[in-house]
């Protein structure tokens, strides 16, 4: 009996290891995303760029993506070698998926509007158009957050 609680133990320690081995690797795509993030903010807030909406919001939704992978990933890179909040915090546990999610549906709905923003821009109606104009936009942003 003695055997096969011993052998079960070492495959629990074993499946453990390497779940920890998989989770630091989550460190690549947070590097190469937080790169190419922090490059597309760069891109979209250069000169010519800078007053154009739909640059506007992909620049907002690359800094919500930024948020995202440190929220997301580094609270699950914390877990590897310390307790993970979860474990002990009722609150932080029930919360953090939901926070996520929240921060991924605000990236979506900042490329919905970039997206929408570029059909207006090309709209032949002078309505559609003025849609476009800076303070709507930034409006727009505020209000996708709240």
């Amino acid at each position: 009996m003695t055997t096969n609680t011993t052998s079960s133990n070492t495959f629990v320690v074993y499946l453990a290891n390497i779940q920890k081995q998989i989770t630091r690797t989550l460190v690549v795509p947070l590097v190469v995303g937080f790169i190419g993030n922090f490059i597309s903010c760069i891109v979209f807030r250069q000169k010519q760029l800078r007053s154009n909406a739909m640059s506007l919001l992909l620049t907002a939704a690359s800094i919500f993506n930024i948020i995202v992978l440190i929220y997301g990933i580094g609270t699950s890179l914390y877990g590897v070698d310390h307790t993970s909040p979860e474990t002990y915090s009722v609150v932080f546990c029930k919360i953090r998926i939901y926070i996520r999610h929240i921060l991924l549906m605000t990236v979506r709905s900042y490329i919905t509007l970039a997206s929408a923003a570029s059909f207006a821009l090309t709209s032949s109606r002078t309505n559609l158009r003025s849609l476009c104009e800076m303070r709507y936009v930034k409006w727009a942003i505020v209000v996708v957050l709240f």
